[in-house]
């Protein structure tokens, strides 16, 4: 650890790793542990193609230890255990245990999350209450230092364990030059997924700042047309949480541009304690150049009041690509409060307990749908679907029959 109050706590954590190789995409197998009776199943990787569902969600922490910061974690878990059967990916948003250095929350948290993640790939980002420090940099396993702006509310939320426990809990993969758990990319089916660390500097000239821009055009979009970024702190921020605003717009000042050129689909996030998400969005204003779909119908959901009338992925901003923002920081820790009289780019907002399911249902269009953990009820529902800049660039080689299918000539 690298400071106070959890580097002087000692204690011994015995974790084991293991790797297997030679698995067919999306076979079908089971493990078995030493010591253990219980063979336990799970699906590898499919192939790029084809429709899958994945979860999302930010900010669960431990309802056993922390039963009062984190009232609705309990009622999480068990709705996603419900999910199982067809569940095939879950990536938390950070805000994971909200330990800060506490062993025996550590214990706790993942013998909750085990009945999930011992079945599908549990994968994490990095947040405050996983990161955030001010001392003891030599530990840091990042390689940095305490990320320390003259803005926002940063901060020793990890209680000092700077990403330790985090790195060492989960072993997320990595090519030369990523740096996970902090900051690295990862493929399923035919979504690549990057993540990213809202905890250190992505300031254009930083070192993140320059992998994502090295990340981010390397993806091979005719493989994994689906292009999604994970981070914890959300870029767009809703009233009133003015600190966390002003992070939101330090952070999309530096990476939105990015964004945009690489034609990012959708980016998820948490941090901020309730489940919003945007119109496809730029430089703080809606983009006429993509459609969301819009609220389903039947669905309940909160609408924004300053969007009357809206049906689509446009609200009066340019007609260049958009990345839909949808921010989930609602799988346990107490809610936050969200004012009347928004932004004109949120769409849907929910104070509940809850997850994001998504539903990969073609290199074009996903379903994404926000599940309440108490009564299993879809609070919000909407179809995102790729922006006409993705559809005619990202892949060359498939912008002719997207072309054809929305009814314009083939080139």
């Amino acid at each position: 650890m690298c400071s106070d109050p959890a580097a002087s706590n000692p204690f011994a954590h015995y974790l084991h790793r293991a790797v297997i190789t030679g698995l067919v995409p999306g076979g079908r197998y089971r493990y078995l542990l030493p010591g253990s009776d219980v063979a336990r199943p799970f699906r590898a990787q499919p192939a790029p193609g084809g429709k899958f569902k994945f979860v999302a969600f930010g900010d669960m922490g431990d309802g056993e230890h922390a039963a009062a910061k984190s009232p609705g974690a309990p009622l999480t878990l068990s709705a996603l255990q419900q999910e199982q059967p067809w569940l095939e990916l879950a990536v938390h948003v950070g805000d994971i245990s909200y330990a800060k250095g506490n062993p025996d929350m550590w214990d706790s948290f993942m013998a909750g999350i085990e009945p999930l993640a011992s079945r599908v790939p549990y994968m994490v980002v990095t947040g405050n209450h996983e990161y955030g420090y001010e001392g003891g940099a030599a530990s840091d396993p990042s390689g940095c230092k305490p990320y320390a702006p003259g803005w926002g509310n940063y901060g020793p939320d990890s209680g000092g364990e700077c990403g330790v426990m985090l790195a060492r809990h989960f072993m997320m993969p990595g090519l030369r030059g990523d740096n996970p758990p902090f900051w690295y990319g990862f493929e399923y089916g035919g979504v690549h997924f990057t993540a990213i660390s809202t905890e250190h500097d992505l300031a254009p000239g930083s070192p993140q700042h320059a992998w994502l821009d090295a990340e981010l055009a390397k993806v091979d979009r005719c493989r994994t047309p689906w292009l999604v970024l994970l981070l914890h702190r959300p870029m767009y921020v809703v009233y009133p949480h003015k600190s966390n605003r002003e992070v939101g717009d330090h952070i999309r000042a530096s990476i939105e541009p990015l964004l945009r050129r690489h034609l990012v689909d959708a980016a998820i996030s948490g941090h901020v304690h309730s489940y919003y998400r945007t119109c496809p969005a730029y430089d703080g204003d809606c983009t006429t150049g993509g459609s969301d779909g819009g609220p389903a119908a039947g669905t309940n959901i909160a609408a924004n009041p300053g969007m009357p009338g809206r049906s689509g992925g446009g609200g009066g901003g340019d007609g260049g690509h958009g990345t839909v923002h949808i921010i989930v920081g609602s799988a346990g820790h107490e809610l936050s409060a969200l004012e009347e009289g928004q932004e004109g780019w949120l769409v849907a907002a929910r104070q509940a307990w809850g997850y994001s399911r998504f539903t990969v249902e073609s290199d074009a269009r996903m379903t994404v749908e926000f599940v309440a953990s108490e009564s299993g009820l879809v609070l919000d529902s909407f179809e995102l679907a790729a922006s006409d800049a993705r559809l005619r660039g990202a892949c060359p080689t498939a912008a002719a029959p997207h072309a054809q299918r929305a009814g314009a000539p083939a080139s």
